[in-house]
C-alpha cells in the first residue's frame, strides 16, 4: 500500500491518543462520522473525539480490506466497543479518507452505532437480534485472529 501512513489515523483513535489523531488532519479537515453532522477542523475534531471516547470504554478497528485510488483510501473494518457497561459489541464500518500525501482532509465513517449506546436496562432491546456479539465467531469469519491484545 502506497500511502500506509493512513492507516496510522486508526492506530491512533483505538489507542485514544488525541494528539497523534489531531496531528495527522489538515487545518481545514473535514469528518463525518455516521449519521452525525460533519465536523470541521482540528479545533471541532478534538472536542467532538475527546467527546466520543468519554461515551465508550475503549475500542479497536479490526481492519480487514484497504485499498486505494489516488488520494483516496478505503478501509473495511469491524470495530470492537467496549460499552461504558463493560459489554463488547461489534460494528462493521466503512471509512473513506482522502489525504494530500501528508494529512488527512476528509474522513467518512458509515457504521451503525445502534449497539454501542443502545440502553439494554429495560430488557431486550429492538436490534438486539441484529448485532454481532459473537466475537469469536466473526472474527475467525474474517479471517482474523482469535484472541486480539487490547490496546
Amino acid at each position: 500500500m502506497k500511502n500506509a501512513w493512513v492507516l496510522d489515523r486508526f492506530a491512533a483513535v483505538d489507542r485514544k491518543d488525541i494528539g497523534g489523531f489531531i496531528d495527522m488532519l489538515s487545518e481545514d479537515h473535514r469528518f463525518i462520522f455516521g449519521a452525525r453532522p460533519p465536523v470541521i477542523g482540528k479545533a471541532d475534531a478534538r472536542t467532538i473525539v475527546n467527546h466520543f471516547w468519554t461515551m465508550i470504554g475503549r475500542l479497536r478497528h479490526n481492519i480487514w480490506r484497504v485499498r486505494e485510488a489516488g488520494d483516496i483510501v478505503y478501509v473495511e473494518a469491524l470495530i470492537e466497543y467496549e460499552r461504558l457497561d463493560g459489554r463488547v459489541v461489534l460494528v462493521p464500518c466503512c471509512d473513506i479518507v482522502r489525504h494530500n500525501g501528508r494529512e488527512l482532509v476528509e474522513q467518512r465513517a458509515y457504521l451503525d452505532q445502534t449497539a454501542i449506546f443502545a440502553d439494554l436496562s429495560s430488557g431486550e432491546h429492538l436490534h438486539k437480534d441484529r448485532w454481532i456479539d459473537d466475537i469469536p465467531a466473526a472474527r475467525a469469519a474474517l479471517g482474523l485472529a482469535p484472541e486480539p491484545e487490547l490496546l
